[in-house]
């Protein structure tokens, strides 16, 4: 069998894969259980638990296999070893690299804050959390130096409960106390917690609303990424409805059932409509307001309406722990998806 090539390692990679929108890592010395799919038959050990666990890379995986964290039906097994899709793979996944985190002063944009629990309205271009690459002026560095006390069920990970990318704006949650992270870090696992996300994104819509349902993995040579991955990828499902029609391009709302690292953006270009301004899942880029006026081409001086993804965490629901009601947390549009569909309207309306 040929072996897959393997992702390259980059601080990209390393931030995106520990951005993605998932319960925070709660009880690190417990395994990880599940079952190979039948699809993976012939798949290299190795390649197939890279694949599950986008914050690893395929060397750990081999290190761990051979140090016996990763067992197929209770024993250990070579990184070689080629699934044959009925097996019970055990991974003792490692905690992530912990530093002392340090306050920051960042202005904050706070949407709702109380003793159990702080709402920020997230900016582009900030990483939530540091990581290789990125130790110091994240989004936790500045909430820290806000609140000074935050939950610590998750180590080098304080109060968080799910993540955004780095440059998706809005609605991001930090627990303040253990006993309420564990009851939101369940409502995220058991999807209880209700997320709605707002997009622009390349093409028209053939329907106007619809549900995706693939299962997403690491990309198979891009480290950067995540794809498609009927083979070894894990269940994921993205409800989407549109909320504006222009020419070229499309307003939707989008509601994941579950919480993969990238979801939204790769079941969107799955579909062959991915989000504007997208740098890994588009081949457009930026968007300028010469493309959106038909113009040919845009001037070399011309700044874009919008240079990173057009998505944005909306609106945020759990249930508020120890009470029997549910509490609700928007972000307003961010200025420059605004500006986008300013010009969408007059230039591309329908």
């Amino acid at each position: 069998m040929n072996e897959e090539p393997e992702p390259e390692e980059t601080d990209e990679a390393e931030e995106a894969a520990d951005e993605e929108d998932e319960v925070a890592v709660e009880a690190p010395d417990k395994p990880v259980v599940f079952h190979a799919k039948q699809d993976a038959a012939g798949a290299r050990l190795d390649v197939y638990v890279t694949a599950r666990f986008a914050r690893l890379s395929r060397t750990q995986v081999q290190k761990m296999i051979r140090e016996g964290q990763v067992l197929l039906n209770g024993r250990a097994a070579k990184p070689s070893y080629e699934i044959s899709g009925t097996e019970e793979i055990s991974v003792k996944v490692p905690p992530p690299e912990v530093r002392e985190l340090i306050g920051e002063y960042m202005p904050l944009d706070v949407l709702y804050e109380d003793e159990k629990m702080i709402a920020v309205n997230k900016p582009a271009g900030i990483v939530v959390h540091p990581a290789r690459g990125h130790w110091g002026g994240t989004l936790i560095n500045a909430v820290l130096y806000h609140c000074h006390n935050l939950s610590n069920i998750a180590p080098g990970r304080p109060g968080i409960v799910h993540r955004l990318d780095r440059d998706t704006t809005g609605v991001i949650l930090f627990m303040k106390e253990d006993w309420s992270h564990r009851h939101v870090a369940h409502q995220f696992e058991f999807r209880r917690a209700e997320k709605e996300y707002l997009a622009i994104v390349e093409g028209e819509m053939e329907y106007d609303a619809d549900i995706i349902s693939r299962p997403l993995g690491r990309h198979p040579t891009d480290g950067q990424k995540m794809a498609v991955r009927i083979d070894i990828g894990r269940e994921a499902t993205t409800q989407y409805q549109v909320l504006e029609r222009f020419q070229g391009y499309t307003y939707v709302a989008c509601r994941p059932k579950t919480g993969r690292t990238h979801q939204i953006r790769v079941h969107l270009a799955a579909i062959g409509h991915p989000v504007a301004a997208d740098k890994l899942y588009s081949k457009k880029g930026p968007v300028y307001l010469s493309e959106l006026r038909g113009e040919p081409q845009h001037a070399s001086d011309e700044e874009p309406i919008i240079a990173r993804q057009a998505l944005h965490a909306y609106r945020l629901n759990i249930e508020y722990p120890g009470r029997k009601e549910r509490i609700e947390f928007k972000a307003p549009l961010p200025a420059d998806m605004e500006r986008l569909l300013g010009e969408l309207r007059a230039h591309r309306g329908k």
